[in-house]
């Protein structure tokens, strides 16, 4: 379990760097909306980031002070749960032209990261230490991709 705990680390720190944001993309008929200026994008980033940071630690300190399978599960669920409310999030934004790739692949390896979670969350309930090891290496990958498009993001929209 600290292996695993490890390895949320290191996507929390990532995904900290990035920060957040929210705007939602029109519907119905309506019009696309204005791609975001580069300083209005990396504005909603930090903002985002910072919510997400705040209520990772929380989750992080659930985990950690869970007691049994159980409460980490549920810890892991909450967890969860803030990796795809950041996805939906940023989803919601309309990236600079010049950041939307990296945009994109940012909120696509975000909802990998919480269909992981939910393997790793099932394995800690179940106890079953393959699955765990499995959603594990998965979660590092996405860790990868995260920094990636991280690294990405913050060339393009200086």
């Amino acid at each position: 379990m600290s292996r695993f705990l490890s390895i949320l680390t290191l996507a929390l720190v990532a995904i900290g760097l990035l920060g957040c944001g929210g705007q939602s993309k029109s519907g119905g008929g309506q019009s696309a909306p204005k791609p975001l200026t580069n300083a209005e994008y990396g504005a909603k980033l930090k903002a985002y980031a910072q919510e997400f940071q705040s209520s990772v630690q929380t989750s992080r300190a659930k985990i950690q002070g869970a007691s049994g399978p159980a409460g980490k599960a549920a810890g892991l669920g909450e967890f969860r749960t803030e990796f795809e409310k950041l996805a939906t999030q940023l989803d919601g934004l309309e990236p600079p032209a010049v950041a939307k790739t990296a945009h994109d692949s940012l909120v696509g390896t975000l909802r990998k990261g919480g269909a992981d979670i939910g393997v790793v969350q099932d394995a800690v309930r179940t106890s079953d230490r393959t699955k765990a090891q499995t959603g594990l290496q998965a979660l590092q990958a996405d860790n990868t991709q995260i920094q990636s498009a991280l690294t990405d993001l913050q060339a393009k929209v200086k």
